[in-house]
């Protein structure tokens, strides 16, 4: 006769896919509330002092592709996100009429690696950008209503 353990299933109160700007604010606000978080990636995880062929901050010279863009890194070493527009086994649909392409990364931090990891504030123009450029719709608010809060 032989035992079998079973462990207890881990269980979390919230599961929150992906780890870019939005769903790393949300895993902190919310674990530090209290809840068990788990975040689950679409990529992996990314190291630049370790991923050597990844160093963003080099001249051209020193790049394996000097400093040229592959599918899955389009901005070469300008960025350091892995994904881009056409991700191999992923569909990309746009709605009929329309001409937006989405830039996806698949790693952990998500779209904050092609942003530089940050994310900069909005000027006044940019919450009224149909009223400047026709595209989108303009926001119900204006920047003189968030700036007591910048």
């Amino acid at each position: 006769m032989s035992f079998q353990i079973q462990e207890k299933p881990d269980v979390y109160d919230v599961i929150i896919v992906g780890s870019g700007a939005g769903g790393g604010m949300a895993s902190k606000i919310l674990s530090e509330a209290g809840l068990s978080v788990a975040v689950v990636e679409a990529g992996g995880d990314f190291d630049p002092a370790k991923d050597e062929d990844r160093t963003q901050l080099r001249p051209p010279w020193e790049s394996p592709r000097r400093g040229a863009g592959t599918r899955i890194r389009p901005f070469g070493d300008f960025d350091q996100a892995i994904g881009g527009w056409d991700i191999e086994g992923e569909p990309y649909t746009h709605k009929d009429g329309t001409k937006f392409d989405w830039f996806r990364s698949r790693m952990v931090g998500g779209r904050t690696n092609h942003w530089g990891r940050i994310s900069l504030r909005f000027g006044p123009n940019d919450f009224k950008r149909a009223g400047i450029d026709g595209l989108g719709d303009n926001w119900p608010i204006g920047y003189d209503d968030v700036k007591p809060y910048y």
